[in-house]
């Protein structure tokens, strides 16, 4: 059982101070991983390696993004899922993209569309950072 200190004296926790205990580390898990995804940025050339070597999309598929800007697929599946109004627009601003932000909101749909976790997003941008 945890101890806790009040008025210099040892005692068991309450249930409640465990239980708020366990909310604030949450919460501050959180807000680190937070934080640590607003400063994940990829060039186009990092993602695309990234996304290859985590099996999301083809080697030819990441030549032809890293080279050209040619969306794979997957990306196009997602944007797919889009307004049609906004499709165009999502498509020139992907493909013609210098750096990939772990929080652009692209992000959330390829990761939708991959059905992947962000545990698993974070660490293809962690992978592709170490690049």
């Amino acid at each position: 059982m945890p101890k806790v200190i009040e008025n210099g004296v040892e005692r068991d926790a309450t249930q409640a101070e465990m239980d708020d205990k366990a909310a604030d580390d949450a919460a501050r898990a959180a807000a680190a991983i937070g934080i640590e995804r607003q400063e994940m940025v990829l060039t186009r050339v990092q993602f695309a390696i990234a996304a290859f070597a985590a099996g999301i999309i083809t080697e030819q598929e990441a030549e032809d993004w890293a080279g050209p800007g040619t969306l794979p697929a997957l990306a196009m599946s997602a944007i797919a899922t889009l307004d049609p109004a906004d499709q165009g627009p999502a498509r020139i601003r992907f493909r013609g993209a210098n750096e990939i932000r772990r929080t652009d909101a692209f992000i959330a749909l390829l990761q939708a569309a991959a059905s992947l976790t962000d545990t698993q997003v974070d660490d293809l941008f962690r992978a592709g950072m170490a690049l």
